[in-house]
């Protein structure tokens, strides 16, 4: 029960996040991220050292930091011009690192499974964040579908793995 309503909230938390966002809103939904992560840590207590997985949480930051300035530089994703980067996509980053410790374990195992997922899921959360006008894309859908479902295979696939060498897991267990 206490993982489906982990779900719950933190699919809510990307809404905020998203939708803040498109309205101006972003360092409230960032610290919000911030906070249910933490929370998260702390309900679910990882067997994992603290600071490094705060570590992490803030090398997932950066990496979507990294990808998203790459998707604008080559004209494939937009934002509000006034700022460099928003905040509250940094707080979606930031939602997405609390799944790896418990929920996205199953699929380290399954670098193919893991690919898939992020071609599949990826470009529909980017897609999503442009129906909801946090972000503004300029290539045609399918051409947009192929470039994210590539980068976001590659990096979910990527990301399990190293999360997984990161820490010396196997699995965890509770």
């Amino acid at each position: 029960m206490a993982r489906i309503l982990k779900i719950i909230v933190f699919q809510s938390l990307w809404y905020v996040c998203a939708f803040g966002g498109s309205r101006g809103h972003h360092w409230t939904p960032f610290l919000l991220s911030a906070l249910a992560v933490v929370g998260d840590a702390l309900y679910f207590r990882y067997p994992l050292n603290p600071w490094k997985y705060a570590a992490f949480a803030c090398l997932m930051v950066l990496s979507g930091f990294a990808i998203d300035m790459c998707f604008n530089w080559l004209g494939l994703l937009s934002w509000d011009p006034k700022i460099f980067y928003p905040a509250s996509i940094a707080g979606i980053w930031l939602i997405f690192t609390a799944y790896y410790p418990e929920l996205f374990q199953h699929f380290m195992q399954k670098p193919f499974m893991s690919f898939l997922l992020g071609a599949i899921f990826g470009p529909f959360a980017y897609l999503s964040g442009q129906w909801i006008g946090s972000i503004e894309t300029q290539l045609s859908f399918d051409l947009l579908t192929l470039v994210f479902a590539i980068v976001w295979g590659l990096f979910f696939m990527g990301s399990l793995q190293f999360f997984k060498v990161y820490f010396c897991l196997r699995k965890i267990t509770k």
